[in-house]
């Protein structure tokens, strides 16, 4: 018996079907046991099916949509049904390499990061990376941050700011403390200081948002110094983390500051004329509740795309592995980040310019989410 064309595209429509039908089923077996993948995974499996493939299966059953003239000038697209059954089964993306070499090619999981935004120019040669620091980094004590130069170290004007009511809204820490850069550390050294490194980011963040009106809460902990070992930091910040919330009710946005290892020229943007290290927003699928965090972020990311254009790379998440922790301390609250601020070659002054526009954004959606009163006037 032979097999008109016609029929072969019913058979095939039906199998498209029938397929689609499954996917829901397993989508609402997971949702209804409360799996926290089941929005991950049934998200990575309709993105094998593009736009034009949903519409000519509806067409087919809904003889209305085929007769539109969107429906009949589109470019369509073919359902890459081979990829979908390849990948379902093996968990190999044809399309991205790294699926496959990962689980040949040891520590090759450090590059294991899914973009979940791509900010301008950026692809997966962009993934931030961090590097521990060699013993003699660690030796040494921090002492008292001084302050680096009169350009860089510039003091906080005071200014009227609305009235916070004395809460504080805003926990800054930062587990890597030691992060430097290369400009502050002896010729030759690995960019890691006691003394000079992402703990003043951190500070000026917190100004930055007192002058806003936000009530602020910065660690300066040298967690390095405390853990056993570099990769036990996230451990150690995490107790403080916990301690300062427990004791804080009004916390709302938690930030932990980071430096990226990236070069200079894929960590800088200029803006206006002025040189701006760009940031990275970091989320971590060991939390259970990572998309949550991920809506935290995307937010901060628009924000400061549409007033701050190429500043922020975007944001990654990294699954929980050997070499990475994966969860940043992040299941605290579905308002807790991870930040990179630019790389090793950036300087202070690049980087407070971002922090200063990282201050902004946070404090317009705190103030935005936030009813104010007429009395409680100030700047933003």
């Amino acid at each position: 018996m032979e097999i008109t064309l016609t029929q072969f595209q019913r058979i095939f429509v039906t199998l498209i079907v029938a397929i689609l039908l499954v996917i829901l089923l397993l989508g609402t077996y997971m949702l209804k046991g409360n799996s926290p993948a089941g929005g991950v995974y049934l998200t990575k499996m309709a993105n094998f099916f593009s736009k034009d493939a949903y519409l000519s299966l509806l067409a087919e059953e809904i003889p209305y949509f085929s007769e539109l003239d969107k429906f009949k000038n589109r470019d369509p697209s073919p359902v890459r049904l081979s990829s979908f059954l390849f990948q379902l089964a093996t968990s190999i993306n044809p399309e991205d390499p790294r699926s496959l070499m990962g689980r040949e090619i040891p520590r090759f999981a450090l590059y294991s990061g899914q973009i979940l935004v791509a900010g301008v120019g950026v692809d997966y040669t962009d993934l931030p990376m961090e590097s521990p620091p060699p013993p003699e980094a660690l030796a040494a004590d921090s002492g008292d941050i001084p302050p680096v130069s009169a350009q860089e170290e510039t003091k906080v004007q005071s200014a009227s700011v609305r009235n916070p009511n004395g809460k504080k809204v805003v926990f800054i820490y930062q587990t890597h403390n030691r992060e430097s850069w290369t400009k502050y550390v002896s010729s030759g050294s690995s960019p890691f200081d006691p003394k000079i490194n992402v703990t003043l980011l951190g500070k000026r963040l917190s100004q930055e948002l007192n002058k806003k009106g936000i009530g602020t809460i910065v660690s300066t902990k040298d967690f390095a110094k405390e853990a056993e070992a570099y990769s036990l930091s996230y451990a150690v910040s995490l107790k403080t983390v916990k301690e300062v919330l427990s004791q804080n009710r009004d916390i709302t946005y938690v930030f932990d500051i980071h430096r990226d290892d990236a070069d200079r020229d894929r960590t800088t943007t200029t803006i206006d004329g002025n040189k701006y290290a760009r940031l990275f927003f970091v989320l971590g699928k060991g939390n259970k509740n990572w998309q949550a965090n991920y809506q935290f972020a995307k937010e901060l990311h628009d924000r400061l795309e549409e007033k701050y254009p190429s500043i922020s790379k975007g944001i990654v998440a990294f699954e929980k592995s050997d070499y990475r922790n994966g969860e940043y301390n992040q299941s605290v609250s579905p308002n807790a980040i991870t930040v990179e601020i630019g790389g090793v070659g950036n300087t202070l002054e690049e980087s407070y310019r971002t922090v200063e526009a990282l201050a902004d954004v946070v404090a317009e959606m705190y103030w935005d989410a936030s009813p104010v009163s007429g009395q409680e006037e100030g700047v933003r």
